[in-house]
């Protein structure tokens, strides 16, 4: 670790990789009931007083568990995460978040200001049947997200087994409290088992 402008910025600076072989001794610390192994690490620049950054931070993780049944049914097995993230005067840049694991594969970038914002998102649950007993075969979702002083704009696509197909377009006020948004979609019940 490395500190430089003790007066000005205070800019800590380098590198640390984190290996927990038991993820429920931090279960307490968290407040989740956390299960797993994972192995992280970090590199980047911070500056403390003004809380900018630039991390790149990746890990693996096997078996993880918060103790919500449909988040853990995409956690478990192997799983590998990797953000590049850069937090400046600007507000906060995502330039690649990617989730991999046995049942899922996600990827997202994104900008966020006070003001404006945008966020990509694609992910593929490779079968369906880990959230929805019964929907076999994989799932994709698609998010294009764009934010304005007052609201999200989105436009939203999903498809997966038995024809399911849905787009999902409209508005979302910034505070979450009113949305306007159109869905359109299909499913052949023919093909749910």
């Amino acid at each position: 670790m490395r500190i430089k402008n003790p007066t000005t910025t205070l800019e800590v600076s380098g590198d640390a990789t984190i290996e927990a072989k038991n993820l429920q001794r931090f279960a307490a610390l968290i407040g989740l009931p956390l299960k797993g192994a994972a192995k992280v690490s970090i590199s980047g620049i911070g500056e403390l007083l003004s809380g900018a950054f630039d991390l790149a931070i990746s890990g693996a993780t096997q078996n993880l568990a918060i103790g919500q049944p449909e988040v853990d049914a995409v956690l478990k097995g192997n799983g590998d995460l990797s953000i590049e993230a850069v937090r400046g005067e600007s507000g906060l840049t995502v330039k690649n978040l990617d989730l991999s694991t046995d049942a899922l594969i996600a990827k997202m970038q994104g900008e966020l200001s006070s003001d404006t914002g945008s966020i990509g998102l694609e992910a593929e649950l490779r079968n369906a049947a880990a959230l929805v007993p019964g929907l076999r075969g994989p799932l994709s979702l698609d998010v294009a997200a764009e934010r304005n002083k007052s609201d999200w704009r989105t436009n939203i696509s999903t498809s997966g087994p038995g024809g399911l197909a849905a787009d999902i377009t409209g508005s979302i006020a910034k505070d979450g409290t009113t949305a306007d948004v159109n869905i359109v979609g299909a499913v052949s019940y023919t093909h749910l088992t």
